[in-house]
């Protein structure tokens, strides 16, 4: 995807996250990742520190950003601030199971439908991923109207730390 943006918009794929999204919704922390990327937080796995370039992955993993700014760029996607609010619906049409049970993915946004895992009417709109020892997730809590946005330097599930966070705020 970012190969096409760069043709299209004759930029490089860092550019064009910058002009159209950190510096219009100022967002200092959000960037792509660069070879020597500063303040990011070094990856472990149990004792043994990673040092690996995660520039590689170009669009698809290599966001970097702290959770304020993940936060609040979901809020402006999801309210149309990015995207025409018709365009945001249409990111939900279509969508297709994930590896774990109540995950679908759509056009670049992920719901979590917390009925097929523990029978709660409980959902999310967002998205999670990572690369390999950095994993991610950013989610509006449809029910409670909470935004959850987490980041993790290990390779451990960030959905189940977020949902139990997301069931402490809501208490």
């Amino acid at each position: 995807m970012a190969l096409i943006i760069e043709k299209i918009e004759s930029k490089t794929f860092s550019q064009v996250v910058k002009d159209r999204i950190s510096e219009p919704l100022n967002l200092k922390t959000l960037k792509t990742a660069t070879k020597n990327a500063p303040n990011l937080a070094l990856a472990h796995n149990k004792d043994s520190v990673i040092h690996k370039d995660y520039s590689v992955p170009l669009g698809a993993g290599n966001m970097i950003s702290n959770s304020i700014d993940m936060a609040v760029f979901l809020s402006a996607l999801l309210t149309g601030k990015i995207i025409p609010i018709k365009e945001v619906h249409n990111m939900m049409k279509d969508l297709y199971p994930m590896f774990g049970n109540g995950q679908y993915y759509g056009k670049g946004i992920m719901l979590y439908d917390f009925n097929e895992v523990n029978q709660t009417k409980n959902s999310w709109i967002g998205h999670s991923g990572g690369t390999e020892n950095y994993k991610a997730i950013v989610a509006y809590d449809v029910q409670t109207k909470a935004m959850i946005a987490i980041s993790i330097n290990e390779n451990i599930s960030v959905e189940s730390v977020a949902y139990k966070l997301m069931e402490l705020i809501n208490k």
